[in-house]
């Protein structure tokens, strides 16, 4: 059901926030500007089509400047890599600025218009109201357009600002201890490795991941919890699974083992991969007095074979012979 809900619905979502971005800075504000503009300061016909039901006129002015500010806003977080109140008290100042003007000029303008308070109340209120309609898929684009990645390289610092987050997204026995960490991203081998998660000019994610014979297998994967929801999980773990060259393997809870085992399971499925549910992984302790854990294994490839997979975990990633 999950997988459904996300090719109907959510994909189109993403299909339509990567196009839009496409879109150079204020070039849509300016066209949306224009156009309103060219609506409301055209000479008035005998029939402008304003009368198909009561108060269509204020509906149209609602949605037209509606659209002014929301455009406006998305432009201004898209500029600063951030949606936040300022930009959208901006954006409804000007907009409704804007649809004052028009009433004015209207009233100026011999064009048989006149200038409406009612009309520009009907613009302030689209204004304030359309751009907060429209918020959620405005995060999504503002976060898709100030999303990047970067692998880091031998030499570099492993980001400190990372260790919280790698901390409190895993429990004891399901990571190793952070010196480790930084000791095995700093080896020559090239063989762990640290995928940086940029969204906003800050870091606000990591993968850690190990390059293995024939396959990449991902050990953690955490994105900080302010992101979350915002589409920036799924955006990293596709792009990471399209860039990698060979299949993906990770481990994960199995279905029922806690609350978030199941949501889990569904993301990385949206994701691309495949669970491994008729094979019994069992994943070794990280240390000493740690237990061992019940996983299952999830690929991006389902010509991966399990048991090959799990034998290059416990050697490469667990040093269990």
């Amino acid at each position: 059901m999950g997988n459904i809900a996300y090719i109907c619905i959510m994909k189109p979502v993403d299909l339509l926030i990567g196009g839009v971005n496409r879109i150079p800075l204020y070039f849509a504000t300016a066209a949306i500007v224009a156009t309103v503009l060219y609506l409301t300061l055209m000479p008035a016909g005998p029939d402008m089509g304003m009368d198909i039901f009561p108060h269509a006129d204020k509906v149209v002015h609602f949605l037209m400047f509606g659209a002014v500010a929301v455009s406006l806003w998305w432009d201004i977080s898209r500029r600063g890599l951030r949606i936040d109140m300022r930009g959208l008290c901006v954006s409804v100042v000007l907009s409704s600025l804007l649809g004052g003007a028009v009433e004015l000029l209207q009233q100026i303008m011999d064009i048989g218009r006149s200038c409406d308070v009612w009309d520009w109340v009907a613009d302030t209120a689209g204004a304030l109201m359309l751009p907060i309609m429209m918020y959620p898929l405005l995060r999504r684009s503002v976060a898709d357009y100030g999303f990047h990645t970067r692998v880091l390289r031998r030499g570099d610092k492993v980001p400190q600002s990372l260790r919280g987050l790698y901390v409190e997204a895993f429990p004891p026995e399901e990571r190793r201890d952070w010196a480790d960490v930084e000791r095995r991203l700093s080896a020559s081998d090239g063989v762990m490795n640290m995928t940086v998660v940029y969204c906003r000019r800050r870091q606000v994610g990591f993968i850690t991941w190990w390059r293995l014979d024939g396959m990449i297998y991902v050990e953690h994967f955490a994105v900080m919890a302010s992101e979350r929801g915002g589409g920036i999980g799924a955006k990293t773990m596709k792009r990471f699974v399209e860039e990698a060259g060979r299949p993906v393997v990770l481990e994960v809870e199995p279905s029922g083992a806690n609350d978030m085992a199941s949501r889990r399971i569904a993301f990385y499925e949206r994701c691309g991969f495949v669970a491994v549910r008729d094979y019994e992984y069992i994943q070794p302790p990280y240390g000493p007095g740690l237990p061992e854990v019940p996983l299952m294994l999830m690929t991006s490839d389902v010509a991966v074979d399990p048991a090959v997979a799990a034998s290059l975990l416990h050697r490469h990633v667990y040093g269990r012979q």
